[in-house]
C-alpha cells in the first residue's frame, strides 16, 4: 500500500484512484470453474484531533465512501467505477 498527497485549489476538482486486483475464489476441486470476487473498496480520511496518538493506524477515521455508495453526507465525494473494472476514484 502507498500513499502520496493530493492538492487541488479552491473550487478545484481533485481526483484519487484505486486499483484493486480481485480475489480468486476457486476451490481446490478439480471439477471447480475459476471465478473472481468483485473488489470492493473503502475510502476514509483522517479525522482532525486534539488527542495525540502514537500511530497514525491508531488515529480515529471518518468513512466516506464504502464501494460505490457515499456514506458522509459531504457532498463534495462521490465514487466512479465502471462496472466489471477494478479501478475506482474518488
Amino acid at each position: 500500500m502507498s500513499s502520496q498527497a493530493v492538492f487541488s485549489l479552491s473550487g478545484e476538482d481533485a481526483l484519487i484512484t484505486c486499483m484493486v486486483r480481485p480475489e480468486d475464489s476457486s476451490s481446490s476441486s478439480a471439477s471447480a470453474t475459476r471465478t473472481q470476487k468483485a473488489p470492493g473498496v473503502i475510502w476514509a480520511k483522517l479525522k482532525s484531533s486534539d488527542t495525540p496518538v502514537a500511530r497514525r493506524d491508531d488515529a480515529p477515521r471518518e468513512i466516506l465512501t464504502a464501494d460505490t455508495t457515499r456514506v458522509t453526507a459531504d457532498r463534495r465525494f462521490n465514487v466512479i467505477r465502471d462496472e466489471g473494472k477494478c479501478v475506482f476514484a474518488i
